[in-house]
């Protein structure tokens, strides 16, 4: 009767386990890595609304202060016919030199505000883009992320198999091997061996024999 251990790994190792927990992991992995796609996605239309919204804003601003401006220089200008007609002088000359003065006036400023609405509208797209950057950044391949978890789920299933199954294997070696009687092995061993096992013997008194 030979008393080593079974090699239980040589078998075949049930992979179903594994295979369970793989498909569990990437699973888990692959929905979640949606998800947090879908949330950055919203991020992104998030920063692009709001900078749609200031691009719109500042347009309408633009649009105002032209609408401002040209009144202000229609009303300069009436002031200065105005001023001509009072007296006498018409729309030449120096008045004539004053009206074409407002228009310039009006010409230039609106160039400047029309140049600023270009720099910070370029500003804006600019900040977006660093945003949306950043978004893209964090984005994961939900794929990629499915195999790995996968993989490591199935590395883990197969370990776990493969100590239930030595475990059971064990067991089912002991519970195969016969049962043996200790007191009749140590009887045994010790008739072998010229030792007794017995309690040793009582000294006899030579007071009882004659």
């Amino acid at each position: 009767m030979s008393g080593s251990q079974p090699n239980v790994l040589a078998g075949k190792t049930d992979m179903s386990l594994g295979l369970y927990l793989g498909a569990s992991s990437a699973g888990v992995s692959l929905f979640g890595s949606l998800a947090a796609n879908k949330a950055l996605s919203k991020q992104a239309d998030a920063a692009n609304k709001a900078a749609q919204v200031r691009i719109d804003t500042q347009s309408r601003a633009f649009q105002i202060d032209q609408i401002k401006r040209r009144n202000r220089a229609e009303l300069i200008r009436a002031r200065i016919r105005l001023l001509g007609s009072s007296s006498g002088t018409g729309v030449g000359g120096s008045i004539a030199a004053l009206d074409r003065q407002a228009l310039l006036d009006q010409a230039f400023n609106s160039e400047i505000a029309r140049a600023n609405l270009r720099a910070a509208n370029t500003e804006t797209k600019s900040k977006l883009a660093a945003v949306l950057a950043g978004i893209d950044s964090k984005k994961r391949v939900p794929f990629a992320d499915a195999l790995v978890s996968g993989a490591q789920g199935f590395a883990t299933g197969l370990s776990l198999q493969q100590g239930i199954d030595q475990r059971n294997a064990l067991r089912d070696f002991r519970a195969s091997q016969p049962i043996v009687d200790n007191s009749l092995t140590s009887f045994m061993n010790s008739q072998q061996t010229g030792i007794s096992i017995g309690p040793p013997p009582t000294a006899i008194d030579p007071r009882f024999f004659p």
